[in-house]
């Protein structure tokens, strides 16, 4: 077990014991799947439960929602914002650019980095999520190239924050993909690049029962379980079960 200074727990029931105590700190992490899967929410809770429990500063970088619209499904599942209102700040990027004076002139990838930059110097933020990648690659004035990807990322590690990446990709990935490029074309490299990945899908039992399920594909520095668990959430907490065979 790693020491547990050395690591960000996520306070999903069964995922920090399958990531042998939680996500190293200062990683990079893709939180990748399918419309649905609840990527966000898990993201925020990440956020939330750390800034609740741990006074750890965190910032959501949204792109998907308005700040409003987030804040307040998040605080319909019980993740109530005015518990951690001097911990946890969400910003909207889309709504800052459009009251920028000259919002025009800088790229939304250079807003974005320059709001993480004063925001980490003013509060000293430990953790952050981007929210979404997909939109990024989207709204980039220029294509999002390797190179450009990798320079994100590098700047991303000198930030010094542990880091999640909300992605969206197929909602089959075979055990061997990071091998194969099996995920997607597009988003192969961003999980090369990542120092974690975790997967969210949906599984359908039957002809009306759909579950949720989650797996570390990868982690660096971590001996960590790479099978599927059923993900729910009851009563403000995610928590993880074995998952059954669906055939």
């Amino acid at each position: 077990m790693a020491e547990q200074d050395e690591r960000v727990r996520t306070y999903v029931k069964g995922l920090d014991e399958a990531l042998d105590g939680g996500i190293p700190k200062g990683s990079i992490v893709l939180l990748s799947g399918l419309a649905g899967t609840m990527k966000s929410s898990l993201a925020y809770y990440i956020l939330w439960k750390n800034a609740k429990l741990n006074a750890k500063r965190g910032l959501y970088i949204t792109l998907e929602q308005t700040e409003g619209s987030l804040v307040g499904q998040m605080n319909q599942m019980g993740l109530h914002s005015k518990d951690v209102a001097d911990k946890l700040l969400v910003v909207d990027v889309g709504t800052l650019r459009l009251e920028d004076k000259k919002p025009m002139e800088e790229s939304w990838l250079g807003l974005t980095m320059k709001t993480v930059q004063k925001i980490k110097e003013r509060i000293g933020c430990e953790l952050l999520v981007l929210d979404s990648l997909d939109a990024y690659t989207l709204l980039v004035e220029s294509d999002f190239s390797r190179r450009a990807m990798y320079m994100f990322f590098e700047w991303l590690r000198k930030m010094g924050m542990t880091c999640f990446l909300v992605s969206e990709t197929v909602d089959s990935m075979p055990l061997m993909a990071l091998n194969t490029g099996g995920i997607v074309k597009d988003r192969a490299y961003e999980a090369f690049l990542a120092d974690g990945v975790i997967h969210l899908k949906l599984v359908e039992l039957g002809v009306v029962e759909v579950r949720r399920r989650i797996r570390c594909i990868k982690m660096r520095e971590t001996d960590h379980d790479m099978s599927y668990m059923d993900l729910t959430f009851k009563d403000g907490e995610f928590i993880t079960t074995k998952a059954l065979p669906t055939d």
